[in-house]
């Protein structure tokens, strides 16, 4: 009779032990290197001059003790909408979509809410 199984493979559960730690190791090293990612992009950018490096479609504006970077597009007389970033998020995340809807005749506005992107 034939034998149909290594006897040195490895069983089903000691495969997905391995896959299932695998797994954990990804998740781990996502977890750690993209924070720090994140954070090497923020020191570069906090480096600079005030107004520098800012997105040309931007303006800073001053509101009680806060100084709020905003971008705007469209036409000043279009329906307004406005994009709130997430959390570690900024205006510029909405990029894409502020264009195609200022395109469209909307008056798109975008805020960088404190401590994240220019604000």
């Amino acid at each position: 009779m034939q034998k149909l199984f290594h006897s040195n493979a490895p069983s089903w559960p000691r495969r997905a032990a391995r896959t299932a730690l695998w797994l954990v190791a990804i998740v781990i090293v996502i977890g750690v290197v993209t924070p720090i990612g994140f954070r090497i992009a923020a020191h570069f950018r906090e480096r600079l001059a005030d107004g520098q490096g800012v997105p040309p479609t931007g303006r800073f504006i001053i509101s009680a003790d806060v100084k709020l970077f905003v971008q705007e597009s469209g036409p000043a007389d279009g329906v307004p909408v406005v994009f709130i970033p997430g959390t570690g998020a900024w205006s510029e995340t909405w990029r894409d979509t502020l264009n195609a809807l200022a395109a469209k005749g909307y008056r798109v506005i975008a805020p960088d809410l404190p401590p994240f992107g220019y604000s």
